[in-house]
């Protein structure tokens, strides 16, 4: 007896002898194999996360694009609370005049301070030990403990080149009326400009910041829950540099001066 001829199955048509895969089961073609190696590749790349980071290019183009854009966010971030007992080494560098200022961290802050009897400029700082290039915004808390009632002190925030000869400068002092200014002053090549100043009557803490996008520099200081500004300036000096947290004491008066600093906050945007 002949054998039957499959259901639906076109007769004169000769069917090829297939490889017998797992189970009995036909192997796939060779043509197939291309459209399933190109699946698995697609699933490998989204499992792993890289079919958002990568582009898959034609055939012709081995090449694998690289994302460029940064992260949102700053490019670093330092800050320091003083809480220790000892100054963090890592962050910062203390350094006096002579033997008539004194750089000291106690009470969850570090101290600055000129004592009495000076005839002649002395001062006081600590400096990061951070490089800064481009644009950024630093803050710290700024209190007068005592002294400085006379001409002739300020406890500062101060964003310098090596030589000092270009510097932005964001200090606190008292005047003869007991008034504390917040005062903000820039040098470029030695020559000093005023940017802005501001009178309070209360001897602090003062939030002051510093914050520089370009070649435009705003000073603000906190109050309540927000920034105020104090001044801006444009077109100043925007090369390399770092910050001193700095105190002196000079002519006329040479005051006797101890300020606290707290809550430093560096960020390279």
């Amino acid at each position: 007896m002949d054998n039957p001829v499959p259901q639906n199955q076109p007769q004169g048509i000769v069917q090829p002898n297939q490889p017998q895969g797992n189970a009995g089961q036909p192997a796939p073609s060779k043509k197939s194999l291309p459209k399933i190696l190109i699946v698995i590749v697609l699933l490998v790349i989204v499992a792993t996360g890289g079919f958002l980071g990568y582009s898959l290019l034609s055939e012709g183009d081995r090449d694998i694009s690289l994302p460029t854009s940064r992260p949102f966010g700053p490019r670093l971030v330092i800050s320091d609370s003083f809480d220790s007992f000892t100054l963090d080494t890592e962050k910062w560098l203390d350094w006096t005049s002579d033997d008539g200022a004194r750089v000291v961290q106690q009470d969850s802050r570090v101290e600055l301070s000129i004592l009495p009897g000076r005839t002649t400029y002395t001062d006081a700082g600590l400096n990061s030990t951070a490089s800064i290039t481009g644009d950024f915004e630093v803050s710290v808390d700024i209190v007068l403990i005592e002294g400085g009632e006379l001409f002739g002190s300020e406890s500062a925030l101060v964003f310098h080149d090596d030589s000092w000869e270009n510097q932005i400068s964001f200090y606190v002092r008292k005047e003869l009326d007991n008034q504390v200014v917040v005062h903000a002053v820039t040098f470029t090549d030695g020559s000093e400009l005023e940017v802005g100043e501001k009178g309070y009557d209360y001897t602090g803490p003062f939030k002051v910041r510093i914050a520089r996008k370009g070649k435009t520099t705003t000073f603000s200081v906190r109050e309540n829950d927000s920034f105020v500004p104090i001044g801006q300036i444009n077109d100043f000096y925007s090369g390399d540099g770092g910050i001193t947290l700095h105190v002196n004491s000079k002519d006329p008066d040479f005051p006797t001066v101890l300020s606290g600093f707290d809550n430093f906050v560096l960020q390279l945007l």
